[in-house]
């Protein structure tokens, strides 16, 4: 699997969107404790490589398993950067992914959900500021 992970290149949108897609369900059904660390460190890496693909879509599905890791606690504060900056650069459906996935998140002490709430809220788009302030976050 690792070797399918570094094999997949930005312009082959097909299969990265696939395997993205592997790598968000792989996550969002596996209890942190029982993935190996390597694993995880494949996950991050190519979803950081994706997130430069020339393909919206690839960016997307990047994004959400970016998102997805940034719940395993080691990979946190790593995730939560590049989550940031795909707030100040990315596409609109980009940012209310991001938004809808960290929604459950706390933010109180987390200075880059704040920002991101913040950069949200402060958007040219309506969507993606309506979503920022959804559930009275200030």
């Amino acid at each position: 699997m690792i070797n399918r992970l570094f094999s997949v290149e930005k312009d082959d949108s097909f299969n990265a969107i696939q395997l993205l897609k592997i790598n968000e369900t792989f996550l969002e059904n596996t209890r942190e404790e029982n993935i190996d660390n390597g694993i995880l460190w494949a996950f991050f890496n190519n979803s950081i490589s994706l997130l430069q693909a020339k393909e919206k879509d690839v960016r997307y599905f990047a994004t959400i398993c970016l998102a997805q890791l940034s719940r395993i606690e080691q990979f946190k504060k790593l995730c939560m950067m590049q989550l940031v900056d795909v707030m100040s650069n990315g596409s609109p459906n980009e940012k209310t992914a991001i938004l809808n996935m960290l929604c459950e998140k706390p933010i109180e002490g987390d200075v880059y959900m704040q920002q991101i709430i913040n950069t949200g809220k402060a958007d040219s788009n309506y969507v993606v500021r309506y979503v920022a302030s959804r559930g009275n976050r200030d």
